[in-house]
């Protein structure tokens, strides 16, 4: 090849290149698999209440630094796994990639890729090393898939709700982006802010937010402490539902006490659908007996070998519900809540103290994570049933026989 065809080759390339390269940014249009395909799980979405608790419970936690580990672990191990249910967990280490615009999910050999952690991502090395220890060492099976995640923040989403509708998972779990703010630089916490409100919008299952500031989920300083103790406070609706499901499942753990603090609002205008502008939902009596349904499954666990306790406080608003949470403040290690309630939202002036995060947590996980309970010090999770943009079905559900009930009125 002589000089002048290599010259005109050279040429050519450079003009090729610079003609497609902006007609493909400017014609494709990205959209992840995730929100558009179409599968046998749309009908029925994927949920911890649909998700029988004698096969195997699948949850994948996603992870941003080696200071969200012990609460995670924390966490899988309170959801009870045993030899009818074992849990298998997808481990993904979240990793920002600057400018590139597809998220790389790659599964990770441990035992083979040991070197090439270490010497290239010695965090997920770390990372990946204690999952490996606290499945070795867990009282019951755990199974530890681990994967890694290299992409913007923007595109992190895409691969992980895609590996979650490939694997069946009805669970995923997430940092609270305030977690370690100490460690975090400003726009990394605005970025992963971000990233969980896209998670929010669009997860094809059931997700939970924990919210672990302090690293208090997991520590115990009192060796003397013969349980772990999770409140759960529930109004109704799906959202709370799988939080109260959740529950249920960790009732059934050894050293567990389980408490359920549920709400009833009695004056009607307050009362009202999740999401007015939603299709397909249930109308108010459907909710109501699923609500009960569920409520009369874990009323039941108490002659099981989980240590249950169960509370309705009769309230007339949104502002009630509040004071009474104010009032309840007690030894928790882990309290859960739904993000969406049946509930009117509080007006302007009534949320001023709550208003920093509510669109992540709602109105009551934004106030059961400040410092207006319990000091700020309990670690929350806040659960959503589907994302904002999904349609929430129907949820097969059939609930025990009931029991007495203990009773407290709370009323200004």
């Amino acid at each position: 090849m002589d000089d002048e065809t290599l010259g005109h080759l050279l040429i050519g390339m450079v003009l090729t290149t610079s003609i497609i390269t902006p007609l493909i940014k400017l014609l494709y249009k990205h959209r992840p698999r995730v929100l558009n395909s179409s599968s046998i799980f749309d009908e029925e979405m994927r949920t911890i209440q649909n998700t029988p608790r004698n096969s195997e419970f699948r949850i994948v936690t996603c992870l941003h630094s080696e200071g969200n580990v012990r609460g995670m672990t924390a966490l899988v191990e309170i959801c009870n796994p045993i030899q009818e249910s074992p849990l298998c967990v997808f481990v993904i280490h979240l990793i920002e990639l600057l400018g590139k615009s597809a998220s790389i999910l790659l599964p990770i050999n441990y035992k083979e890729n040991r070197k090439f952690l270490s010497v290239n991502y010695p965090n997920t090395n770390h990372i990946m090393r204690a999952f490996e220890n606290y499945a070795n060492n867990s009282c019951g099976p755990v199974t530890v898939l681990p994967y890694i995640n290299v992409a913007p923040y923007k595109s992190m989403l895409d691969a992980v709700c895609n590996l979650a509708q490939d694997k069946m998972v009805p669970f995923i779990v997430i940092p609270f982006h305030e977690n370690d703010h100490i460690d975090l630089h400003g726009h990394v916490s605005t970025s992963i802010r971000k990233l969980n409100t896209r998670f929010q919008a669009h997860v094809p299952c059931t997700l939970g937010i924990l919210v672990d500031r302090y690293s208090k989920l997991g520590v115990s300083n009192d060796h003397t402490k013969p349980y772990f103790h999770v409140g759960i406070f529930f109004i109704g609706g799906p959202d709370d539902r799988e939080a109260l499901a959740l529950g249920i499942r960790m009732s059934e753990r050894l050293n567990m006490k389980v408490s359920l603090f549920r709400f009833i609002v009695t004056n009607k205008k307050y009362v009202n659908r999740i999401d007015s502008s939603r299709t397909g939902t249930l109308d108010e009596e459907q909710e109501e007996m699923l609500d009960e349904g569920l409520i009369d499954e874990f009323k039941s666990m108490k002659y099981g070998i989980g240590k249950v306790s169960w509370y309705e406080i009769v309230v007339d608003d949104a502002v009630e519900v509040m004071d009474a949470i104010r009032g309840l403040e007690g030894d928790y290690d882990l309290v859960m809540v739904g993000k969406r309630h049946n509930i009117g939202n509080l007006k302007d002036e009534e949320m001023g103290n709550f208003i920093e995060n509510v669109q992540i947590l709602g109105i009551l996980g934004d106030m059961l994570s400040s410092t207006e309970f319990c000091i700020g010090m309990v670690p929350v999770l806040v659960t959503q049933c589907g994302g904002d943009k999904r349609v929430i079905n129907k949820l097969d559900r059939v609930g025990s026989g009931s029991v007495n009930v203990s009773q407290i009125s709370v009323r200004s």
